[in-house]
């Protein structure tokens, strides 16, 4: 009972977690924008190059699409924030209930005992569905990485690697070779959709927070997805702090020819002939 409620807390923090990453992506465009607005009201971009500025941040999508698709991710968060509560709240009842049981059941017991009475109950009941995971594909990096790069504030320089599922998944475990630069422990590994246009992260798909940073592989699990097979980028970075300074390095091999991608702030940047040494590790839950 405690491990199911403990799951169930888990999953809410990490709901809250994504709502957070969404509303930081919305204010990301306001400002960029706003940034852009002004340095052309100053003078310092000429028409043209305003326009495709706010056209190449914004993949030529307006930016109320964007502000629509966080919003839509938003919404399915607290609706699965409300069931996990119901879930939280059902679970602490029940200890409570059975915490109360526990003395009922002893001073039947002891009653029982002391008219020798001796009976062999006969149990029956319901056995409840119990959902199973298994791991139904893996990919990500082929080398253990070498050399190091760093990952700063505010997903500057936020370090993607393309992945593929050749199946349709529920969960993702995230595996990357990570060493910590300071003392802030607060890695965030995201699983982005692929933009097949431009072939770079899109729509964030969910995150996770890494928990146990002992170890130089820092992994974490992003559950309650409902994910097609295809091409997704999973990245690891700091979401706020200072942008210039390095909170992480993630370790890379050189001479690959993996796809990768950096977000500079405003873009994703592709990097060519060099893979992070992060690793999907795509789950499929089953009754």
């Amino acid at each position: 009972m405690k491990n199911r409620l403990d799951n169930y807390k888990r999953e809410r923090e990490d709901l809250t977690r994504q709502i957070e990453l969404c509303q930081f992506y919305k204010e990301k465009i306001k400002e960029t924008l706003a940034n852009l607005r002004r340095q052309y009201e100053a003078g310092i971009l000429d028409y043209s190059n305003y326009i495709n500025n706010v056209n190449y941040f914004l993949k030529k999508r307006p930016a109320e699409d964007w502000y629509a698709t966080y919003d839509e991710h938003i919404n399915k968060c607290y609706s699965n924030i409300g069931y996990y509560d119901e879930k939280i709240n059902e679970s602490s009842e029940k200890k409570k209930i059975n915490f109360s049981l526990l003395f009922v059941v002893v001073g039947v017991f002891s009653l029982i005992i002391s008219m020798f009475v001796f009976i062999q109950p006969t149990i029956t009941g319901l056995v409840p569905q119990i959902t199973k995971s298994q791991m139904i594909f893996e990919d990500g990096f082929t080398k253990e990485g070498t050399h190091w790069l760093e990952i700063q504030g505010s997903r500057i320089y936020e370090r993607c690697l393309q992945v593929n599922s050749e199946i349709d998944f529920n969960s993702i475990n995230v595996i990357a070779k990570i060493t910590s630069a300071t003392d802030d422990e607060n890695i965030i590994f995201s699983l982005y959709r692929n933009d097949d246009l431009n072939d770079e992260p899109s729509l964030l798909v969910g995150s996770c927070e890494v928990s146990n940073y002992d170890d130089l592989w820092k992994s974490c699990r992003i559950d309650n997805l409902y994910e097609s097979g295809g091409e997704y980028w999973i990245c690891a970075s700091n979401s706020d702090g200072d942008t210039e300074r390095i909170y992480y390095t993630i370790a890379y091999q050189n001479g690959d020819n993996r796809k990768t991608a950096l977000w500079t702030g405003e873009n994703w940047q592709k990097l060519d002939r060099s893979s992070y040494t992060i690793k999907a590790q795509f789950i499929k839950n089953e009754k």
